[in-house]
């Protein structure tokens, strides 16, 4: 593999205690479930490590091979301090090979291509259908049996967390990677709406619950002049940003069927258990025609279906008066200043109630799940020294070490009585903000690991900075949880074939889709005179194919959850 950083460090004052471990390349892994199952947990355990919770991890110094990502926020991490208290906690040294952000894909893809392997992968972005594809092919070994043999804290964290381990594992029932898992409930429901509470009081209006109601209270901002500088023209009573992870024309249209943007593109799950498209049915045609009466009426910047993020920001911290009045987005600190005030004025509200009494909201089940987050090639002789490596990193103690740094300077430990934002027992909280670069710790690199968000400490006050992980869970719980659809479509593994089928028709699909919407909504096409030429294309693109894929591959993450639930 080639090195982009060739000046490799050991921290370790002998090298040739770790020259000596050399390691031959494994046979390929099996990819039936039960050789995954059978081959790495039968058998006397390993004497290469130690037992599960000790440290060192190996008995004799040992070498791992990582191609890794480098995120912006560690400056090196041959030296970051985190590297080097591991190294000498574990037994394990890591010759890095780092690749820049916009270099990971490419060399990523060159290094599997190319046959040269790296023991293990961390935090590339790797998708499932490359996970699938290099599985099934050995290069990638299963880790079913080798995460129940030396990974107890990977074992309880799927016990509590069953639903994420169906979404980690394969349709052949291996699983190919470890995820970075999440407790922040907050971002399965990255679509809120939030509205100006103050305008609503200084216009006595109350806040609105059905899509008619919003029309009547952005019909207000417009005219009536909610921030009393007397000039109505500098009001703008609704803005969102195009942004995939927290759409705003995923919010109004879950008010007339629902839909979920995230990796499938507005797909949803029937009652019946059937993978639709929301896109050709006649309620996302009045969904469509509800937010082009916004935009003929000036009620929605139509600027929202391109803007950026910055320019979101830019509207919302205008200098002087408030202007104003909604969004769409996750959290307040995506389009405002936390360290000012004006975000103390804006509230979210629940899920609009449709005409047809609609009122659901936008959902991600995996979207607290990344898998891909690490793999373990068959170029390394000895997986489970890997495996117990990774394994520390869902442990409270290993995530709270590499990911938000030194016990007592960056974190301390929970204080009798003191509860999370969440209202569980407080089991740690943060003493710095994240800030830049720094080579202390690993910030928040997502490398496979558990992290317990809601067992955080947190500022009781929602509004202030310290409190932003109690307003949005505060905000989820209240507005948000009750309207959860009762089946979701998580992201799923396709098989290469599959992919090389549908996966040029889905980009085409996906691409009709959004250029339709504005379309429509911008009133460039009639949704009376345009509409059936509009969905008899979808034929033609072979949406049939895609849907059938979905509903083989969402039926074999029910068959590897044990369930039909969500």
């Amino acid at each position: 593999m080639k090195k982009q950083n060739k000046a490799i460090l050991s921290v370790f004052a002998v090298l040739a205690l770790f020259a000596s471990c050399t390691r031959a390349a494994a046979p390929a892994a099996g990819t039936a479930k039960g050789e995954a199952d059978g081959a790495q947990s039968s058998g006397a355990y390993s004497d290469i490590v130690s037992a599960p919770g000790e440290f060192p991890i190996v008995k004799a110094p040992y070498t791992l091979k990582v191609f890794a990502a480098q995120p912006p926020n560690i400056e090196d991490f041959l030296t970051n301090d985190f590297t080097i208290a591991y190294e000498k906690k574990t037994g394990v040294h890591i010759e890095w090979e780092i690749a820049a952000a916009n270099t990971v894909a490419e060399k990523l893809n060159m290094s599997l291509v190319g046959g040269d392997y790296a023991d293990m992968y961390i935090q590339t972005g790797m998708s499932k259908q490359t996970e699938l594809l290099y599985g099934s092919q050995g290069v990638f070994i299963p880790l079913n049996g080798l995460v129940r043999k030396y990974a107890p804290n990977v074992v309880a964290t799927f016990e509590e967390l069953p639903e994420y381990k169906a979404m980690c594992t394969a349709p052949d029932g291996n699983m190919y990677s470890l995820p970075n898992i999440s407790t922040a409930l907050n971002i399965c429901y990255p679509a809120k709406l939030w509205i100006n509470s103050t305008w609503l009081k200084n216009l006595n209006l109350a806040v609105p619950a059905t899509t008619e109601e919003f029309y009547n209270v952005l019909k207000a901002f417009k005219e009536r002049d909610p921030n009393g500088n007397g000039s109505g023209k500098s009001v703008i009573p609704f803005f969102a940003a195009d942004n995939s992870r927290s759409s705003f024309v995923e919010y109004f249209m879950n008010s007339f069927i629902q839909c979920n943007l995230g990796s499938s593109g507005f797909m949803y799950v029937s009652d019946d258990g059937k993978v639709q498209v929301a896109y050709d049915k006649p309620e996302w045609r009045e969904g469509l025609r509800y937010i082009r009466r916004l935009v003929a009426e000036g009620l929605i910047d139509p600027v929202s279906f391109s803007a950026t993020q910055d320019q979101l920001k830019q509207i919302f911290e205008n200098p002087g008066d408030m202007i104003m009045g909604a969004t769409v987005w996750n959290a307040p600190s995506g389009f405002m200043d936390l360290n000012g005030t004006k975000h103390k004025n804006y509230d979210t509200i629940p899920p609009l109630t449709g005409p047809k009494g609609v009122r659901l909201a936008v959902y991600r089940p995996d979207a607290n799940v990344v898998t891909g987050a690490a793999v373990i090639t068959k170029a390394l002789k000895n997986p489970e020294v890997a495996v117990r490596w990774l394994d520390y990193f869902y442990t409270l103690q290993g995530d709270l070490d590499m990911r938000i740094g030194r016990e007592g300077i960056e974190w301390r430990r929970g204080k009798p009585g003191e509860l999370s934002y969440a209202g569980k027992p407080a089991e740690w909280a943060k003493l710095t903000a994240i800030g830049g670069a720094q080579n202390h710790f690993w910030s928040q690199y997502g490398i496979a690991q558990y992290v317990r968000h809601d067992r955080q400490a947190s500022d009781p006050d929602p509004y202030s900075i310290e409190g932003l992980e109690t307003r949005l869970y505060q905000a989820t719980i209240q507005n948000y949880v009750p309207y959860t659809p009762a089946k979701a479509l998580p992201s799923l593994y396709f098989s290469s074939s599959v992919m090389r089928k549908i996966n040029q028709p889905l980009n085409d699909v996906r691409s009709y889709v959004q250029e339709y919407i504005v379309r429509f909504a911008t009133g460039d096409l009639d949704l009376d005179k345009d509409w059936d030429n509009y969905v008899a294309h979808f034929k033609l693109m072979g949406l049939d194919d895609i849907i059938a894929a979905y509903q083989d591959a969402y039926d074999s993450y029910l068959k590897n959850a044990g369930s039909t639930g969500r």
